[in-house]
């Protein structure tokens, strides 16, 4: 790769994943994570666009190369003979060869952002959960102390009336 150094699948690993437990420190994370990832697909998108390049120079000069030989040897080639001898010369094996490492580099850091996409998505729903989870018993709560509030009522009231009888009395 270019000036950027390719992640290990441990680190990818590390990365991509999370358990509730790690919950904070991962949302807290997640926005550089996905800013160095993206620079990574960046990057990567740039070298396999380089190397795109060079794989067609490589073919339009062994092209040419063919050409010029049966020229001067006197032999007539055809274009679909040229086409079919370009894609066995070195310098265009090396080519496509470099050219398809990038790209399949490019594609496995384009996976990664999307699993970090994903992995926001689960640490939303998560948060969410967690809300609804508090809201519940905080509400949980809230009827206890008001049944708790309730009986209390009931139970002045019953001994102010048991007050009252034994004035009465």
């Amino acid at each position: 790769m270019s000036k950027t150094e390719k992640p290990d699948t441990d680190q990818i690993a590390d990365d991509v994943g999370f358990s509730e437990a790690t919950l904070d420190d991962n949302m807290i994370r997640q926005p550089s994570l996905v800013a160095y990832y993206g620079h990574l697909v960046s990057e990567m998108q740039f070298d396999m666009d380089t190397l795109k390049q060079k794989l067609d120079i490589a073919e339009s000069r062994a092209g040419q190369s063919l050409r010029d030989e049966a020229a001067e040897d006197g032999r007539k080639i055809t274009e679909s003979q040229i086409n079919s001898t370009i894609p066995t010369v070195s310098s265009v094996v090396k080519a496509r060869i470099a050219y398809n490492r990038a790209k399949a580099d490019f594609e496995g850091l384009r996976i990664i952002l999307e699993a970090l996409r994903h992995k926001k998505d689960m640490m939303v729903q998560i948060g969410v959960n967690r809300r609804s989870e508090m809201e519940s018993k905080i509400s949980g709560l809230v009827r206890e102390d008001r049944q708790k509030d309730s009986v209390r009522e009931v139970m002045d009231q019953a001994s102010k009336i048991g007050k009252g009888s034994k004035k009465a009395a």
